[in-house]
């Protein structure tokens, strides 16, 4: 009695299944997380771009509640959601009420329910920006990287950072080689002595400064956003290609990211660089097409 007891408390806690969930519109699903709950909580953006959907899901998929963040006036999009020490979330992304011809980063902070606490636009007027990665820190704040303007020389990567409401502390701006060209940046990570920024920028091999090629790019910065070092893998190795989302740190400080290795095709591949900045290997995982990717 008790093995089958336990057996079906087992099942109806966690089954296997598949949800849909539609509300008529093209939906694009950003982000995912699980929540202290073990339930989920899914990232839309909708198209027409000026509307979030949110929804909130027990651990067998099943709604809670959904909410709908925008008015269709101003395009707005966010790309990644984050629970906060309170159990509420906060949301890193774009916007462009405050500058229609640009866009600008905003965080969204959200209590437990989805009900918002507080907005937080930062206005960059002329400069087309928006975050991609927002992340709360152990002192109670949140950082916020951002893709800078390609069209504005040193406006390249940006890194922010507000307090527990939302009021702007600093801002810094990252371009430590002429060289570097159109960096894209991924992902920011936090660690206890400061973020690391992981990115993909073009260029050049030695010796030929006149032709860029994809590269994942490392920023790495103490807890006020100083730099403290900063790789372009593969212009020591030859290594082509680039990272995408997360890179974890190792038990020994190195950094893990996946990416595309793309010197002959792309191919899904593991880089390696060292906790100093220095590059490590690389590893193709499994060269069975020129088409897979990460």
């Amino acid at each position: 009695m008790v093995f089958f007891t336990l057996l079906i408390y087992s099942y109806t806690k966690s089954q296997d299944w598949v949800r849909t969930f539609t509300d008529g519109k093209f939906v694009d699903v950003t982000w995912v997380i699980e929540t202290y709950d073990k339930g989920y909580l899914i990232l839309d953006n909708e198209n027409p771009p000026g509307y979030v959907w949110l929804i909130k899901t027990d651990i067998n998929g099943i709604k809670l509640w959904e909410k709908r963040i925008g008015q269709g006036q101003y395009h707005i999009r966010f790309l990644n959601i984050e629970e906060t020490a309170d159990f509420g979330y906060v949301l890193g992304g774009g916007m462009s009420k405050y500058d229609p011809s640009d866009e600008d980063p905003i965080i969204l902070k959200l209590n437990s329910c989805g009900e918002m606490e507080w907005c937080s636009v930062i206005n960059t007027v002329g400069i087309y920006d928006f975050g991609t990665r927002v992340k709360p820190t152990p002192d109670g704040n949140y950082i916020l990287v951002a893709q800078g303007s390609v069209f504005l020389p040193g406006e390249d990567v940006q890194l922010f950072k507000v307090d527990n409401n939302g009021n702007f502390l600093w801002k810094h701006t990252y371009h430590p080689d002429s060289l570097i060209w159109e960096p894209e940046p991924h992902d920011v990570r936090v660690d206890n002595d400061g973020y690391l920024i992981s990115a993909m920028c073009y260029y050049p091999d030695p010796g030929n400064p006149s032709i860029g090629w994809e590269r994942p790019y490392y920023i790495k910065t103490d807890t006020a956003g100083n730099i403290l070092w900063w790789l372009v893998y593969g212009s020591g190795n030859g290594y082509h290609g680039y990272t995408w989302d997360a890179t974890i740190k190792g038990p020994t400080g190195n950094y893990y990211s996946t990416g595309v290795h793309s010197n002959y095709c792309d191919n899904t591949a593991l880089t390696k660089c060292m906790g100093n900045g220095q590059e490590s290997y690389y590893h193709e995982i499994g060269r069975a097409s020129c088409r897979e990717r990460v």
